[in-house]
């Protein structure tokens, strides 16, 4: 009569660890996505965006983003660019991003990059253990989400990178 019940709370107990160690890798990985943005630094063959959304993902632990644009949680990865007032300026969405976003701004400042996963769902271990489904996306999740951003250090002498 004392194991269901032990069992249970234990159960309850890592999903709940889980949920906050899963919250914490996600602030993490956009919190290295963002310092490495305001670096204006581009990996091989990538533009800014690419670079920046690649950089969250290797951050992330275990490949949990995905390891390159083919994963599906790659567009829940989204790099926004605005000016100092918060003027929108830019995101990795968008099919053609204008060239100057992350150069400096008409008033001399470089522009603020916000890093963000959004939409992340993670699937507690107790609603596995009450569903004879199987189905991954029939269970009850969590939606995860963390964001950061920062002010961008001037673009280097030999231009701002690419956005795409």
């Amino acid at each position: 009569m004392i194991i269901a019940p032990l069992l249970l709370t234990l159960l309850f107990v890592i999903d709940i660890a889980w949920m906050v160690y899963s919250q914490s890798m996600m602030q993490y990985a956009v919190v290295q996505g963002v310092r490495y943005a305001i670096t204006s630094q581009t990996m091989t063959g990538l533009g800014f965006f690419p670079s920046v959304k690649t950089t969250v993902q290797q951050a992330a632990f275990s490949g949990i983003l995905g390891r390159d644009s083919t994963s599906p949680y790659w567009h829940n990865i989204v790099v926004t660019l605005y000016d100092c007032e918060g003027n929108y300026l830019a995101d990795s969405n968008e099919a053609n991003p204008p060239a100057s976003a992350n150069g400096i701004q008409a008033d001399g400042n470089p522009p603020l990059v916000e890093v963000s996963v959004t939409g992340y769902k993670l699937n507690p271990f107790m609603a596995t253990l009450a569903t004879n489904s199987g189905s991954a996306s029939a269970l009850p999740g969590v939606i995860l989400s963390a964001r950061s951003w920062d002010m961008m250090e001037a673009p280097p002498l030999s231009g701002a990178p690419s956005l795409n």
